[in-house]
């Protein structure tokens, strides 16, 4: 929502493309302003807004004007600035998009800033904030930190919704974070904030028009070397200009903008994004954005999570945190200055000889406020050094995350947030636990679990049936209706393979409210009428009217079979043999069903989904494969009730048995196993025998 002067809060209509790139252009048409072939994503974003890209151009310079976004003159004076528009990286590599790019005076104010992103570059609105400080420019990584730190960061990025703030230079850790996202493949903002004065080459981002640079061409062969450049591989850069030279003062243009996401416009009902530090080496500077994100100067603290073994300020404040555990805050000054001045004085990147005094003890002076008693509890280290410290730096940043003020004090959002991030393991071990109860005992866990099922977190789908959440009264008509409606209604998760598109396909003209009763057909059709369709009755047809999704507690005899028909027909490996496994009764059958409704459908993929429908292949033969381990396990133990359990009725599966699942779907490999093969043949000699039988009786009767 847009407030009465034009800002804008946290609450805004959101858009889920995270960058304003376009497509390489013809220079010619550039250069002249007329519209040019943009990307696909970019131009859903245009025609979503409304107009073209000159449209899009014209309503960027019509906020700047509006806002009276400033810049700095060669000789100090402010105006509104002319350098922003799109960066065209040249001689950078192939495959390089626009960025978007603005230059602000120091005292552009945050909530304007925000109002930029989200309105005019269409950044989508982050559920999690990432700001990496430390690592400067001449920073040399360790292999094994580049690696965890590069993984780790990855698999933090890929959740829903992650910004990352860094410098956004090509050197130091924002240069590894580029490369870290630039292998993930999806859109994750990466967003550099960096002083103008400090970037090489700045001059070719230089704007002699109210209009802006569309594109501004970043060379790099005109850059002198003598400076940091910009990493190509962020995806928005804001370069703030504060018409001096010195290093670091971007720091509080950064930090009043990951304060206004942290808190939200004041005044207003926002809601709250929890926001975390990782700080990896570093010098000086670094200490200061520490200190200046545990010791706000107005709004919540913000957490840190601090890479131990990565050198410079990180180390240093660790061993302080170290140094002075369990000790008064009025000792600690005194405890840092006697044991780690000399370290100190290491990381001002300057010889001792050179070192003012003073800057000395205001570093030492700014440690004691780090790791005082009230601070303290807001860090979190990650030791690389440590034996027994894996690629899990993911898990640090979400213990940091669960340290924000808004997010530690409710139950809710911590496990929202160990969703986002895909740590089952620190659920369990932090936030479902038994000293807890009193807090998430009344939670409501079944949306969670709905969430799970949908976003294929196997790992919280079973720690929610084990802990909190009864199945028979978890799944309802609606809820199954929904789970089916909002999985064909989505995109592919996490990279999976996707039956989404041959679902669409059967179920082209199905009107929404019986979706139920066009899967229960669709498996009868796919498994060639083995036996009665599923979900005919008229209590699965649902009132879309009507959020009953709560309502029913009992509307499914065998919750799990129908949630392993739900990941079957989705392709969700890992999720239909949970449920597989939790059946009590008819695991073969049911592997035997799951083997034959994935074979069919991989023959209702198209020509060009050949990837689709090998894995569909490979995913039945596990199934066959799951069948054959628990009759070669119940062969061994007892061969005459392994054969029975061949023929026997499946109430579970419309009294069909296992044989019969088998040769209508041609599992041959299954109808090999000994046990098939010995029930088969004592079958067949049986009914020679009894044909035998009948023609003895027969002659018998004859001579009688």
């Amino acid at each position: 929502m847009t407030s009465t002067n034009g800002h804008t809060s946290l609450e805004m209509t959101t858009y889920p493309m995270n960058n304003c790139d376009v497509s390489d252009t013809d220079e010619n048409d550039t250069e002249s302003g007329e519209d040019y072939e943009l990307e696909p994503m970019l131009a859903r974003q245009i025609y979503r807004k409304g107009g073209s890209e000159k449209h899009r151009r014209k309503r960027i310079a019509n906020f700047i004007e509006q806002h009276g976004i400033r810049d700095k003159t060669r000789n100090q004076d402010t105006q509104n600035t002319q350098s922003f528009g799109d960066i065209k990286f040249v001689g950078f590599g192939p495959n390089i998009k626009k960025t978007p790019y603005i230059r602000v005076d120091n005292d552009t104010q945050p909530n304007i800033i925000w109002n930029l992103l989200i309105n005019q570059w269409n950044m989508y609105i982050p559920k999690v904030l990432i700001s990496v400080t430390g690592g400067t420019i001449n920073y040399h990584f360790k292999s094994r930190l580049k690696t965890l730190f590069k993984e780790g960061l990855i698999k933090a990025a890929v959740s829903t919704g992650v910004w990352i703030i860094t410098r956004g230079i090509d050197a130091g850790v924002s240069k590894i974070v580029g490369e870290a996202i630039k292998e993930v493949h999806q859109d994750i903002v990466l967003l550099g904030m960096e002083p103008w004065d400090n970037v090489d080459n700045n001059e070719a981002l230089h704007g002699n028009s109210s209009e802006g640079m569309w594109p501004a061409k970043y060379g790099a062969s005109d850059l002198s070397n003598q400076m940091p450049a910009l990493d190509c591989n962020h995806t928005h850069f804001i370069l703030m200009d504060h018409g001096r030279e010195e290093l670091g003062y971007q720091i509080d243009v950064r930090d009043n903008l990951e304060q206004f996401i942290r808190d939200g416009e004041k005044g207003k009902k926002t809601t709250h994004i929890p926001v975390v530090l990782v700080v990896i080496g570093g010098n000086t500077e670094t200490i200061g954005k520490v200190y200046k994100s545990l010791v706000p100067v107005s709004g919540k603290q913000i957490p840190a999570v601090v890479i131990y073994g990565s050198g410079g300020a990180a180390d240093l404040i660790v061993e302080a945190l170290r140094i002075t555990h369990g000790k008064p805050d009025e000792q600690i000054r005194d405890i840092i200055k006697d044991h780690l001045t000399e370290n100190i004085q290491k990381i001002f990147l300057k010889p001792v000889t050179a070192l003012d005094v003073s800057a000395v003890n205001e570093c030492i002076d700014t440690l004691s406020e780090i790791v005082n008693s009230q601070n303290r509890c807001m860090i979190t280290i990650f030791d690389m050094n440590s034996p027994t410290s894996t690629k899990d730096i993911d898990k640090a940043i979400l213990c940091g995350l669960l340290k924000d003020k808004h997010v530690s004090e409710n139950i809710d959002a911590q496990l929202q947030l160990a969703m986002r991030l895909d740590r089952c393991d620190i659920a369990e071990e932090q936030i479902i636990t038994c000293g807890k109860r009193n807090y998430w005992k009344n939670l409501n866990f079944e949306k969670h679990m709905e969430e799970a099922l949908i976003e294929n977190k196997v790992d919280f789908v079973s720690m929610f049936l084990e802990h909190v959440v009864q199945l028979n009264k978890f799944l309802t008509i609606s809820r199954l209706h929904a789970l089916y409606t909002k999985v064909i209604k989505a995109e592919a998760i996490n990279g999976r393979l996707s039956t989404i598109h041959i679902l669409k396909r059967l179920l082209r003209g199905t009107e929404e409210n019986v979706y139920l009763q066009a899967i229960g057909r669709l498996c009868q059709r796919l498994l060639e009428d083995e036996y009665e369709p599923l979900y005919q009755d008229d209590k699965y047809v649902v009132d879309l009217s009507s959020d009953n999704s709560e309502l029913g507690s009992r509307d499914f005899k065998h919750p799990n079979k129908d949630l392993l028909i739900w990941a079957v027909l989705t392709n969700r490996r890992d999720m239909a043999q949970l449920f597989w496994r939790r059946l009590t009764i008819g695991n073969i059958g049911s592997a035997l069903i799951a083997a034959r409704l994935l074979a069919a459908l991989a023959k209702q993929a198209n020509i060009e989904e050949s990837m689709l429908t090998l894995d569909l292949k490979d995913h039945a033969n596990t199934f066959v494969e799951l069948a054959i381990r628990v009759i070669d396990q119940c062969y061994k133990d007892d061969k005459r009730m392994a054969q029975l359990a061949l023929v026997r009725k499946l109430r579970l599966w419309g009294n069909t048995t296992c044989l019969s699942i088998a040769y209508s779907g041609q599992q041959q490999k299954f109808l090999e196993h000994e046990c098939c093969q010995t029930k088969i043949e004592r079958t067949w000699k049986g009914m020679i025998q009894m044909n035998l039988f009948e023609q003895k009786v027969k002659v018998c009767c004859v001579h009688l």
